[in-house]
């Protein structure tokens, strides 16, 4: 764990982190259209100028467009989709909105259909 004074310190950490890790995939739940997306935003609410070089082209900055996913299950949603270069996002909560038929889509509520276990709250600070 790493502790920052300034969270714009914090999230060039991040995008450091994330290159020198040189990941092939970047999974989580709701990553898509709420992590990366709050993280690209704050960034620039930030005024962080070159943020978000996410992907293994250095040339090619990481952007949030606005997208559409149809599947039989679900029909024409909105979402959202983001350009990571070279590294495949697998946003899990997508899948389960493709694969299985639930009451709620939470974190939490996967969790423990699926784990049996609650996911841990972790506080913003």
């Amino acid at each position: 764990m790493e502790s920052f004074k300034k969270e714009a310190e914090m999230l060039q950490k991040f995008e450091q982190l994330l290159t020198s890790y040189d990941p092939d995939f970047i999974i989580g739940y709701n990553i898509i259209n709420f992590d990366l997306k709050y993280i690209l935003g704050r960034a620039q609410v930030l005024g962080l100028r070159n943020y978000g070089y996410f992907g293994r082209t250095i040339t090619t900055m990481s952007r949030i467009t606005n997208g559409k996913y149809l599947s039989k299950a679900m029909g024409m949603r909105d979402t959202k989709e983001i350009n990571i270069e070279g590294r495949i996002q697998l946003d899990m909560m997508m899948h389960m909105h493709r694969d299985h038929k639930l009451s709620s889509y939470s974190l939490n509520n996967v969790s423990m259909l699926f784990l049996q276990e609650r996911k841990e709250d972790v506080h913003y600070s």
